[in-house]
């Protein structure tokens, strides 16, 4: 659950200030697991401000992103396919030594191996670290496969405390990201540092923001989605001719990822663009509204412009 402990948070649970939490949290996890950085890429709604940082003044909503109380990852399963232990000791260690605590689960004793809490100046950053829903096959070797290890939110193995949740299309992150330098100032007193992180690239956000939009009810990840798409260089129709040089467009998760966009975005009546508006205005605004009309309207054509764009040169480019 996110920091605040809210299921569907307004758009007025987010603050700059969170934002810069997070990317502190961010910028630590990274730094202290040194050559492991790059296993950790990040998913979620971190993602916009680090493939967009700033916002000009002529960008399609004229204000930069929500931000985020979250720091969702994406463990990298070429890491445990290759029975490489030491990984996750260290990340198990950075976490446990540097003051970050295991949720409690929905029990209200055990505690969770996927989400943990850092405070920070007071603002509670969640740290969520997930994986692909399918594990990778266990292959005969001399060598333990450590694959095991990321338990759907248990522990697989004795002493573990870190785990991850399973989604679908978490291998989508780790097979097109994209590395990002973020200038922050450390935890505990780490002084400002250069780290460089690695990001979730635009259609594997795109495809994973598309199932989360069908798959639980929170309006921030239709806001998410219809703030990149509008903000990247070119609009939706730039997004989507950007989003076809990726190495997973032919991905059947793409596919079923994008099929699902359409539904939930096909007309300003669908879940999608009343999320969208609802984050916007807040869950107690008229939906006979002029400004809610505008705004599912606005989250229908930016989706529409994207996939007419998508289809179009996909087709060609095949």
């Amino acid at each position: 659950m996110a920091a605040d402990e809210l299921l569907n948070p307004p758009r007025t649970a987010y603050t700059p200030d969170a934002l810069i939490a997070c990317q502190r949290v961010l910028g630590t996890l990274v730094k202290r697991v040194g050559a492991y950085g790059p296993q950790l890429v990040v998913v979620g709604g971190l993602v916009p401000t680090l493939l967009i940082p700033r916002v000009e003044s002529d960008s399609f909503t004229g204000e930069s992103h929500a931000g985020t109380n979250d720091v969702d990852v994406v463990l990298d399963l070429g890491i445990p396919a290759s029975g490489d232990e030491q990984f996750y000791t260290i990340l198990e260690r950075v976490l446990t030594e540097g003051d970050f605590t295991q949720v409690l689960r929905d029990d209200g004793k055990s505690r969770s191996v996927w989400q943990w809490i850092r405070k920070v100046n007071d603002i509670s950053i969640a740290v969520e670290f997930l994986a692909e829903r399918t594990p990778l096959p266990v292959q005969e070797s001399n060598v333990k496969p450590s694959v095991g290890r990321l338990a759907i939110d248990q522990r697989s193995q004795p002493g573990d405390t870190v785990g991850a949740l399973r989604i679908r299309g978490a291998h989508l992150a780790y097979s097109d990201a994209v590395r990002k330098t973020l200038e922050v100032e450390l935890l505990d007193n780490g002084g400002m540092a250069t780290v460089d992180v690695w990001t979730a690239n635009l259609l594997p956000f795109i495809a994973l923001k598309a199932f989360a939009v069908r798959q639980r009810e929170k309006d921030k990840d239709a806001a998410d989605l219809i703030w990149l798409l509008n903000n990247w260089s070119g609009g939706p129709a730039g997004a989507a001719t950007d989003a076809l040089r990726s190495a997973v467009r032919t991905d059947d998760d793409v596919t079923d990822a994008l099929t699902l966009l359409r539904s939930d975005f096909e007309s300003p009546e669908r879940n999608g663009c009343y999320g969208y508006a609802r984050f916007q205005l807040g869950k107690n605004a008229d939906p006979r509204s002029d400004a809610w009309i505008r705004r599912c309207r606005d989250a229908h054509g930016t989706i529409e412009a994207f996939l007419k764009t998508w289809h179009e040169q996909f087709a060609i480019d095949l």
